[in-house]
């Protein structure tokens, strides 16, 4: 699989203190002394005291800072707290989700539009304003919530709302900071286009050092949106091309060439394409900051479907125990980007609901 890559001037700035090993891929090791020692009602100078071993290296353990342990420590302290050196070191695959086990949080952000009609001003506090998700940004954020309900740590996850759209008033009331995000160390999951969430935008593009929503931007980025043609003035992004109906897609900047399409359903099959990207950045924590050891980090990743389908298509991508430890980067503040292919079926035409049913997903790349 090819990554996408690209390390801007701005990223290479703001990295701040990089985590241990230079940012390299980590081992993956996690020690759950601490957590054995809370179940046990334990302190740091009673297991010293009962195992024989020092005061320092508990503590480097116990923070998951260790970079070595001596067998006949590690079989004392078994031997005191009564488990096996299984119940002391865990080994989790270095992948998209491994920053998320060990940060134990992440905000997943949904973008949000206003109801027409509903908003009447900044402060419209008697009235105030409804607003809509897409519903695949629903299901994507519901499949993904229930896949993290599934590690083996427990994951806190908060959800945040972005207002997208409908004048300025309305996007300054939720207005996010996509820099924050980039640089906070903390976990975030951006879902849905640029179009219908403008901190996507905002993310990815400040990620490659280029201004957000800047027409004739998409050679600074390696794979950009091919948007038809005639939606030219209703969407404004730095990583979107316009072209014929018949070739919108994914499109590799460097050759021109669509890697992934979108199409309408074929009316024989009622089959159609559609396609999407995926954003990941691991961000590196200072070490003043860390809670769990050295190997703690950040991660961003942002799922930016053409259509709502590749939304979901590339949140069921992520959960992928393969694709995951695919699209995980070996170096810290440098961004990727990779294309998503996906089959729908668009069912009954007569209801207004959107239920076309997702067939098909995948890493544009493993197809060829």
């Amino acid at each position: 699989m090819t990554a996408h890559k690209h390390e801007s001037e701005k990223i290479k700035k703001s990295a701040g203190n990089s985590p241990a090993r230079g940012g390299q891929r980590p081992l993956g090791l996690y020690i759950r002394l601490a957590e054995l020692m809370t179940a046990k009602g334990m302190k740091v100078h009673e297991l010293e005291e009962l195992s024989g071993v020092s005061h320092g290296t508990i503590s480097r353990l116990r923070r998951n800072q260790a970079t070595s342990i001596e067998l006949d420590h590690l079989a004392a302290i078994c031997r005191v707290l009564g488990v096996t050196p299984a119940d002391i070191l865990r080994f989790h695959n270095v992948d998209l989700w491994y920053p998320i086990r060990l940060r134990r949080h992440v905000t997943i952000h949904v973008g949000s539009s206003a109801v027409t009609g509903t908003l009447k001003g900044a402060a419209d506090t008697e009235n105030g304003f409804r607003e809509t998700v897409g519903s695949f940004d629903v299901y994507a954020m519901a499949e993904l919530i229930e896949f993290i309900g599934t590690l083996e740590q427990r994951v806190r996850v908060r959800v945040a709302l972005h207002a997208t759209g409908e004048g300025e008033t309305f996007a300054q009331l939720h207005k996010a900071t996509a820099d924050s995000i980039l640089e906070d160390g903390n976990c975030h999951i951006v879902l849905a286009s640029p179009r219908a969430n403008s901190l996507a935008e905002e993310v990815v593009s400040l990620a490659y050092g280029v201004p957000p929503s800047s027409l004739g931007m998409q050679d600074r980025f390696p794979l950009a949106f091919a948007w038809d043609e005639s939606r030219q003035g209703e969407i404004v992004s730095s990583f979107a091309t316009f072209v014929p109906e018949d070739q919108c897609g994914i499109v590799d900047t460097s050759t021109g060439k669509l890697v992934a399409r979108r199409t309408r359903p074929v009316a024989a099959t009622a089959i159609g394409e559609d396609c999407g990207l995926i954003f990941v950045q691991r961000v590196p924590i200072s070490a003043a900051r860390r809670t769990y050891g050295a190997e703690e980090e950040g991660i961003v990743i942002a799922l930016l479907g053409h259509g709502g389908p590749a939304t979901l298509g590339a949140a069921r991508v992520i959960m992928s125990p393969e694709a995951a430890l695919a699209l995980y980067p070996d170096q810290t503040a440098e961004p990727q980007l990779h294309a998503v292919k996906t089959t729908y079926q668009a069912r009954d035409g007569a209801t207004p609901r959107d239920n076309r049913r997702l067939l098909t997903w995948a890493l544009a790349e493993d197809e060829g």
